[in-house]
């Protein structure tokens, strides 16, 4: 579904056309809120990144606004030009305890600190080595009205409910309506992340991780 199309959906089902230059924004926020809290298969991607003699900390997106990183990484490998390596993971701590000081050579490990990956070693010399690196990306942005990528061709219907819910949060109004959207946004969703997930997630964490947990009735 287009970008023009879950806009008009949207203010379709609120019946709320003074939100529209909200939706537009809150559409994308919450495709971006699903890359940043699932690694979805379909925004699995890779960069290559050329080696720095010297330098053992590298950005996974290289600052492009597309293949943007999400929180989540899959693996970094080393291409001495010739054969791949694919490198060990340590997280952070282990990594320091491991690896206090860096120096030159093949490089065996990995850490990830914020939006960057750091190897242990690096050649002291750069001639045809790569870093590969794969990692779950944020959707691109929506901009043009005719734009639209995997999310929302395949799963508009989680987009256009989750919106439906932070709309009404917003307006604090339609309880009823709510409701029903927050079921359907929650039974949508775990739909998609049971599919595309690269690990399975409850259903429970799912719908905690974006407030869709049903409140307990009172007695």
């Amino acid at each position: 579904m287009k970008y023009y199309e879950l806009q008009e959906r949207i203010e379709t089902n609120l019946r709320k056309k003074n939100l529209s230059s909200l939706v537009s924004d809150w559409i994308n926020e919450i495709r971006e809120d699903i890359g940043r809290k699932f690694p979805l298969n379909f925004l699995l991607t890779s960069k290559q990144i050329t080696p720095v003699a010297g330098t053992y900390s590298y950005t996974f997106d290289k600052g492009e606004s597309t293949g943007r990183y999400g929180g989540f990484h899959d693996n970094v490998n080393y291409d001495n030009g010739t054969k791949k390596f694919f490198l060990n993971y340590a997280n952070s701590d282990s990594f320091g305890i491991l690896y206090p000081l860096s120096s030159a050579g093949v490089p065996s490990s990995y850490t990830v600190r914020g939006d960057r990956f750091v190897i242990d070693k690096i050649p002291g010399s750069i001639s045809a080595e790569k870093l590969n690196a794969s990692y779950y990306m944020l959707p691109d942005k929506l901009v043009e009205d005719y734009n639209e990528a995997y999310i929302d061709k395949q799963y508009y219907d989680v987009v256009i409910n989750l919106v439906c819910v932070k709309a009404l949060i917003f307006t604090n109004d339609q309880p009823e309506t709510l409701s029903r959207y927050q079921t359907e946004a929650g039974n949508s969703l775990y739909g998609m992340i049971f599919a595309e997930s690269a690990y399975p997630v409850p259903k429970e964490i799912i719908l905690m991780k974006f407030g869709l947990l049903p409140t307990p009735k009172e007695e």
